[in-house]
């Protein structure tokens, strides 16, 4: 009897080590979880920067193109509309003497 009671005690006592080396275990890992989860998070909000500067360069690069391009168009519409319209010439009637007025009379008193 007693080598049966000493044997369960044994196995109780090393039952007990074996659910305390578990919740240390346990422990550990929430630790381990929760760091990983701020790592991820911090890594998260770091690509997400990093693809929104992206955009953002992506955008302003199509944006100045767009720009250059119409740029470009109006400036090609202008010179050309300047080539096309010639300079405004002298007409026959401008070429004339200049008009003479008729002379203002006086406004003098006479006597």
């Amino acid at each position: 009897m007693k080598c049966c009671h000493a044997d369960n005690i044994n196995k109780v006592m090393q039952r007990g080590e074996q659910l305390d080396t578990l919740q240390n275990k346990t422990e550990d890992l929430q630790n381990s979880s929760m760091q990983f989860r701020r790592g991820a998070s911090r890594v998260r909000k770091q690509m997400w920067w990093k693809d929104m500067k992206m955009k953002l360069i992506l955008g302003g690069v199509i944006a100045v193109i767009i720009l250059v391009v119409i740029g470009s168009i109006v400036g090609t519409n202008a010179s050309k509309n300047n080539s096309q319209t010639p300079a405004p010439t002298a007409t026959s009637t401008e070429q004339a003497a200049p008009t003479t007025f008729p002379p203002v009379p006086s406004s003098s008193p006479t006597p």
